[in-house]
């Protein structure tokens, strides 16, 4: 199975920032035919992206519309609270669930992108990045990004990706951290991975 660099960037971002809900419930409906009320088990499910940035979403869903011809809804929240796009076709939900699940803890690097050119590979850590990487820092005069998430195993795998891409990274078991340290290296992954909307440049100091 093939993967393309716009649905790599996409199952990127919802690594960073989705989570795929299964929700079951239970209730008594009122049947008019049968005269009675019995008891009904509903189950739901949604894959959704969440995140503070408006252009980032937008983003997503231009991605959504390239790989899959839909165009999902943007519910948009109060200042400074994430806004969501939920994704409830099942025909979307069953493609995507094909690479990884998404949340916290449960996603991981898909085969896919492990087996993908270096611009698949590129559009796959773009997206983790733009949903949960920091924008450039400066500790004295040495440059750093972060990815900062719970998924340790999932960070490895990001830095497996980065190795075959010639970018060097370190990463902090203690508190679940991925450095990208050092002049060379933040501008050869500014280059690389390209990211839109956290931009990596040494004159943002």
């Amino acid at each position: 199975m093939k993967i393309s660099k716009e649905k790599a960037e996409i199952v990127g971002l919802l690594c960073a920032e989705g989570c795929h809900f299964v929700c079951y419930s239970k209730y008594y409906a009122y049947s008019k035919n049968r005269n009675k009320s019995y008891l009904v088990n509903h189950r739901t499910e949604r894959i959704e992206f969440s995140n503070t940035s408006k252009p980032l979403l937008k983003h997503f869903r231009k991605l959504m519309i390239k790989c899959y011809g839909e165009s999902p809804i943007i519910k948009y929240r109060k200042k400074n609270s994430d806004h969501k796009i939920r994704i409830i076709r099942k025909t979307l939900m069953e493609d995507l669930l094909l690479f990884t699940d998404y949340g916290h803890n449960k996603w991981h690097v898909p085969l896919e992108v492990f087996k993908g050119d270096n611009k698949i590979k590129a559009a796959f850590i773009r997206g983790v990045y733009e949903g949960d990487g920091t924008s450039i820092f400066w500790r004295g005069n040495k440059p750093y990004l972060e990815f900062h998430m719970s998924n340790l195993v999932g960070l490895e795998e990001i830095k497996r990706l980065l190795d075959s891409l010639k970018i060097e990274s370190d990463i902090y078991v203690s508190n679940s951290k991925l450095f990208i340290k050092g002049d060379t290296n933040v501008l050869k992954f500014a280059k690389i991975i390209k990211p839109k909307f956290k931009k990596v440049s040494l004159s943002l100091r």
